[in-house]
């Protein structure tokens, strides 16, 4: 099936249902299947056909969901991008996709190997009977989205996202959280995101309303909920860790909300606490990656029984861990994590390599426990055990320790190395006033022995991504290490 076709037929079955709100512009069923018609007919016109590729400059709008289903009825393949996006980044994705065209608002780009296009009234041009009668391309396994991975550990990967998938894990997705009529979706992240289109399109596919927001701040979040009527936000731990200090102290600015999903990063307990404070009481956090999706889900009861867990491992998904020899370990134990479902690509597209290794299990990099119940937690990345001297140390069990030291809110934990080449277990902290650094290193020595570090360095602020996650080579960078 074409993902268009479902699209279609909320607006066969509830024409005035409210598809789309942005700022003082509401589509309903009917209006955006329309225009998304007129949309499909205006790219053909261009000359897009099926397996066509094209770049999507459009930002945080109703047009870029509206050219998405365009896109999809016509069987293209759609690559959504930061509108942002320099010159060298664009000139790399037209040689590696060699996209039809790249759609965007700028007056004009400079695009080497692709056809750039600016949006305007040409899109939206009546189609005439011959166009409105044409089939919809098949759709099933066919590519529909190109997703790309973050690149913080080298060249971005393509992931395909075909029809059948996308379908299929909104079916799946439906067992841990709300789709529908009635759920009012907010993605305060922005549409280059895998997850914030898919999400936004399978809320379309199954009847509810996708709120847009043009700018990602506190005001618009705001205006989302309180004049838009948006019920669930979608956001990332770095977009509401930088949000959340202009919320009013004291009490939940929006007490109401229906749902406050995180998703693209691990959340410390430190901002789900505040978020929970000052917020909502409905935060939930999901655990996956962009090859795969959503892997855990943690909601408000699973953190009041597991404070430090990632969540539960939804009921589509295989999940262990194993040790250095890829073995299975038993319940609870730490270890490798893997995964197995389904839904997963074997394979990245291009020359990405294998995503699935041999017996299908997906391997995100990440150390952790799952226990008998399938709660899962997530101590580290692999890539950041620190190895001092043949002794491996989980920055985890480190920061665990630090943040229970009085007047330390936040620690990330790092290797350096001493002028002779020697390894140093570094640790930052972000504390209050008055600062004794000889109290935190007595305890963290008292109870992780040889594991602890040898040095606090004070900082203001962690520095972090956009998805909240500790940017450990940056502190490297900073760090001065005096000569003993």
């Amino acid at each position: 099936m074409n993902l268009f076709e479902t699209v279609e037929l909320q607006a066969r079955t509830r024409p005035h249902g409210v598809a789309l709100v942005e700022a003082d512009q509401t589509l309903g069923y009917a209006e955006a299947v329309e225009l998304s018609y007129r949309i499909a007919g205006a790219l053909r016109r261009r000359g897009v056909g099926e397996s066509d590729v094209v770049g999507l400059m459009l930002g945080n709008t109703l047009v870029h969901l509206l050219v998405l289903l365009g896109l999809a009825r016509l069987g293209a393949v759609a690559v959504s991008l930061p509108p942002s996006l320099n010159e060298a980044n664009l000139e790399g994705f037209c040689t590696r996709f060699r996209p039809r065209l790249v759609l965007g608002f700028a007056a004009a780009r400079q695009v080497h190997g692709a056809v750039y296009v600016r949006v305007g009234p040409w899109l939206e041009q009546t189609c005439d009977d011959a166009e409105r009668s044409r089939p919809h391309a098949e759709g099933d396994d066919r590519t529909f989205k190109i997703a790309l991975s973050s690149g913080t550990t080298g060249r971005q990967k393509a992931i395909s996202w075909s029809h059948q998938r996308m379908l299929a894990l909104l079916e799946l997705q439906r067992t841990v959280r709300p789709f529908g009529p009635g759920v009012r979706l907010l993605p305060l992240m922005g549409f280059d995101a895998t997850v914030a289109a898919d999400t936004a399109l399978r809320q379309l596919c199954a009847g509810g309303t996708v709120v847009v927001t043009r700018r990602i701040g506190y005001a618009d979040l705001v205006r989302a909920i309180d004049k838009l009527g948006a019920t669930h936000v979608l956001s990332s731990p770095g977009i509401m860790a930088r949000l959340l200090p202009q919320m009013p102290a004291g009490a939940q600015r929006f007490p109401d909300l229906g749902g406050l999903r995180l998703t693209g990063g691990l959340v410390s307990p430190e901002l789900r606490a505040g978020l929970l404070q000052r917020v909502t009481s409905r935060v939930s956090v999901d655990y996956g990656a962009s090859e795969v999706g959503v892997l855990a889900v943690g909601d408000p009861e699973t953190f009041r029984v597991a404070p430090s867990s990632a969540g539960r491992i939804v009921p589509w998904v295989t999940a262990e861990a194993v040790d250095d020899a890829g073995q299975p370990l038993p319940a609870g134990d730490r270890g490798l994590l893997r995964f197995r479902g389904e839904t997963f690509p074997p394979a990245y597209l291009d020359d990405g390599g294998p995503i699935l290794d041999a017996d299908g299990w997906f391997k995100p990099g990440d150390i952790g426990r799952v226990d008998a119940d399938g709660l899962l937690t997530v101590d580290t990345r692999e890539d950041d055990v620190i190895n001092l001297g043949g002794m491996k140390v989980l920055p985890a069990e480190v920061e665990e320790v630090l943040v229970r030291c009085p007047g330390v809110t936040e620690a990330a934990a790092y290797a350096m190395q001493t002028a002779d080449g020697r390894p140093l277990l570094v640790a930052a902290v972000v504390c209050s006033d008055p600062w004794e650094p000889a109290p935190v290193l007595q305890r963290c020595r008292r109870e992780l022995g040889q594991r602890a570090p040898s040095h606090l360095v004070r900082v203001r602020q962690l520095p972090r991504n956009e998805m909240g996650k500790v940017l450990r080579r940056e502190l490297i960078r900073r760090t001065r290490i005096e000569p003993a």
